[in-house]
């Protein structure tokens, strides 16, 4: 007798779930236990499988790690693309099937997978990871990496965290600049949900957390608010919370704090979210004026140092370079003779970003390829040792040739 498998199919406005649940509700195949609109009650449903499509905002690492402890498969569903597929091998997904075959045919390849990997007894349910695990992009403790980018105004801190949370896999990036959020506006995105209705829904109501979360097509995001003031009653447990949630549910977390100042209403805000980031990216820009700045910043950030043994790392990203070599010389030697600086990388000045800005395009400048890859090899590389001087001669090492510089 034919195996008959229950399936939450979780709601998306795609034509391949509607053509996909009356193909199952016709023939019988597939039993179709829940159309779920609220992922959430996922936790309470009993099935087999889950079916998701890879656009859907609740679809992390943490939601298919959830599912695999509860013994249940997790089935994405996409257009085949490179992006899409690698997004949801990411997350440690079981199978990825194609959005544009027809339902028959999905139907048929879902049972035959199932048929030939899920099938076993209850008691010795193995759970199968075909194209990518947790262990891949989480920490051994399952805590996801959390990286701060701050500046001073104008500096491109959006930008740089914007494009950072759309090549780490698994990623999420967070507007908590609280004075100008920004994400909203320049990647397109709707101002409602946005922070408070997260911050909310993480400290009081969890289950319901994935629904503040918008997808942009390599990452989550979660917006700002439209105005400052609304931010103003934002408490610091309140911020805990949210950073809780967000690394139990992502590998790689991406604050954008903007602009960082003691003057700041925020500035006590910020400095929560510091205490539990590591490491820190400074974006300045390639002058005195940008340089003395981005030493004031360093300045906050190693006072909020509780112990030599538990430093945190430092990155400075110098965006907008020009191609005049001898600047970035004296730039990058400034900045070498910095004690505090781990990392040091050279993002050239993009024409094509304003035109694409205006876009609301989120992308990489061909440019940028090199400078971004090392900051993200500094970003998933372990703590530096703590020996000052094999710190300063892996900062110099890398510094000697700084990366990104126009030639």
């Amino acid at each position: 007798m034919a195996n008959v498998y229950d399936i939450a199919l979780v709601f998306s406005p795609h034509e391949w779930v509607e053509a996909l649940h009356r193909h199952c509700t016709n023939t019988g195949d597939l039993r179709i236990r829940a159309l779920v609109y609220d992922s959430s009650v996922l936790e309470t449903e009993i099935f087999d499988a889950c079916i998701i499509a890879d656009s859907h905002p609740a679809l992390s690492s943490g939601f298919v790690l959830s599912l695999h402890e509860a013994g249940r498969a997790v089935l994405g569903i996409c257009d085949k693309s490179a992006e899409a597929q690698s997004f949801l091998a990411s997350t440690g997904i079981d199978a990825i099937f194609s959005s544009k075959i027809s339902a028959e045919q999905l139907t048929g390849e879902i049972r035959e997978f199932l048929n030939n990997t899920w099938n076993k007894p209850q008691d010795v349910i193995d759970i199968p990871h075909i194209n990518a695990t947790q262990e891949d992009v989480r920490k051994p403790n399952n805590i996801g990496h959390v990286v701060s980018v701050v500046g001073a105004g104008g500096t491109g801190t959006t930008e740089v965290a914007l494009v950072l949370a759309s090549r780490l896999i698994d990623s999420v990036a967070v507007d908590l600049d609280f004075e100008h959020p920004s994400f909203a506006p320049r990647a397109g995105l709707a101002l409602e949900p946005h922070l408070l209705g997260a911050i909310e829904s993480a400290h009081n109501h969890p289950e319901t957390f994935p629904d503040f979360v918008q997808r942009m097509p390599s990452n989550g995001v979660i917006s700002g608010t439209s105005h400052a003031s609304f931010t103003r009653d934002i408490r610091s447990y309140e911020l805990e919370s949210l950073h809780h949630r967000l690394i139990s549910t992502y590998a790689h977390t991406i604050y954008d704090l903007g602009r960082i100042s003691e003057d700041s209403h925020f500035f006590s805000r910020t400095q929560t979210l510091l205490n539990v980031t590591d490491p820190v990216l400074i974006v300045i820009e390639p002058n005195p004026v940008g340089i003395l700045r981005g030493l004031e910043i360093i300045a906050l950030v190693s006072s909020l140092q509780h112990s030599e043994t538990n430093e945190k790392r430092i990155g400075v990203i110098v965006n907008k370079c020009p191609k005049n070599k001898d600047m970035l010389k004296d730039v990058s030697r400034e900045l070498e003779a910095i004690e505090q600086i781990s990392m040091i990388a050279l993002l050239p000045f993009a024409s094509e970003l304003l035109g694409r800005s205006w876009c609301n395009e989120v992308i990489q400048p061909r440019s940028w390829k090199a400078p971004i890859n090392h900051i993200l090899d500094f970003i998933c590389t372990d703590r530096m040792p703590s020996d000052s001087t094999s710190k300063k001669r892996d900062r110099v090492d890398l510094a000697l040739e700084p990366v990104g510089a126009s030639t």
